[in-house]
């Protein structure tokens, strides 16, 4: 990777942004930033910069580097008091932490996808080709998002606990490992990764790392008190290409999902992963769901949290709430009805 001084060189230097900015403000109503992901799978970021520039001749941009454990300092409530356009590259991990600061903000943003699943903008039909993308941000509608507030974090696509923490966690020290690591992520694995581990780390370790404890209630009624190998909440169906833990869930839907994947035994947890790896969530006799607008999980031991691919807190206690059209972002014209949601 480039170090980001290189990077920024080949960005318009601060005075000719400045003499574009009061013409880009006068004719969009917005001032842009561009939020770059640079350890994202996207190529030469100075191609992807000038590609911006292209698309938006007439706009000032800010460019602000991230990485996808790092909120730029950049993202302040000063920044977002005024009516921006936020553009993210990245995966759902790098959206999440633009999503934090963004809020209940007056801001919009817009999507480049560029991770390894990409499920909110695969939900949402957004191009993972960057012209495509930048095209769909010039010409798309706005339309408002819930999020899932859990504890202090802000969520858009699926949340969980237990099993899948581990997996997640497992799969991130694998691909930051070296060279043959990388090869193996982007051109063998790919999307796949997370299947391949955790049916690997069920094989290896059985219920030891499946096993967890916990009660969880939905607004304040009681749901479920036992052994699960995971909780998932959040806005929509599907994790990935296929996992679809929260079935039928939709982002318009006026409230938020939740299911839990109860434990028996080990044989019977690999086939409801193998149904629910395949979509088939309605044949998973062990998949206890529900929905509302709010509810808690107490766990027997400490979990991590992993919400929109990202591992975000650490406790025994999770405390969520839906949060209605909580944030703007910018979809295809198409999706113009979606902007139609229910309080």
């Amino acid at each position: 990777m480039r170090d980001p001084t290189e990077i920024l060189k080949d960005v318009p230097t601060i005075e000719s942004r400045l003499s574009r900015q009061k013409l880009s403000y006068y004719l969009l109503g917005k001032k842009i930033y561009f939020i770059l992901n640079s350890n994202a799978k996207s190529g030469n970021v100075s191609s992807i910069i000038k590609s911006l520039s292209k698309s938006f001749p007439l706009y000032s941009f800010n460019i602000i580097l991230s990485s996808a454990t790092k909120v730029a300092t950049e993202l302040t409530r000063d920044i977002l008091s005024k009516d921006s356009l936020f553009i993210v590259m990245g995966g759902d991990g790098t959206i999440n932490n633009a999503v934090q600061y963004l809020v209940n903000s007056p801001a919009t943003f817009g999507l480049i996808p560029k991770g390894t699943a990409n499920d909110l903008a695969t939900y949402f039909g957004i191009p993972t080709n960057i012209k495509k993308a930048l095209k769909l941000i010039s010409r798309g509608i706005t339309t408002r998002l819930d999020t899932v507030k859990v504890n202090a974090h802000h969520l858009l696509t699926i949340g969980s606990i237990g099993f899948p923490s581990l997996v997640a966690d497992t799969v991130n020290k694998f691909k930051a490992g070296g060279m043959v690591q990388r090869f193996f992520h982007q051109y063998i694995f790919r999307s796949g990764i997370y299947k391949i581990f955790a049916f690997g780390l069920l094989l290896l370790k059985g219920s030891t790392v499946a096993r967890h404890r916990g009660r969880i209630t939905i607004d304040e009624n009681p749901f479920y008190e036992g052994d699960f190998v995971a909780v998932f909440f959040g806005k929509q169906s599907f994790l990935g290409k296929s996992f679809c833990p929260l079935p039928r869930m939709k982002h318009s839907d006026p409230y938020l999902m939740i299911s839990v994947l109860k434990f028996t035994n080990l044989r019977q947890l690999l086939k409801d992963m193998y149904q629910l790896g395949a979509g088939g969530s309605e044949r998973v006799a062990n998949l206890l769901i529900g929905s509302g607008q709010s509810f808690s999980i107490e766990t027997e031991k400490f979990q991590h949290l992993l919400a929109d691919g990202e591992i975000l807190d650490f406790d025994d206690e999770f405390c969520g709430k839906r949060v209605p059209q909580a944030v703007q972002l910018l979809v295809p014209p198409t999706l113009s009805k979606f902007s139609e949601v229910s309080e």
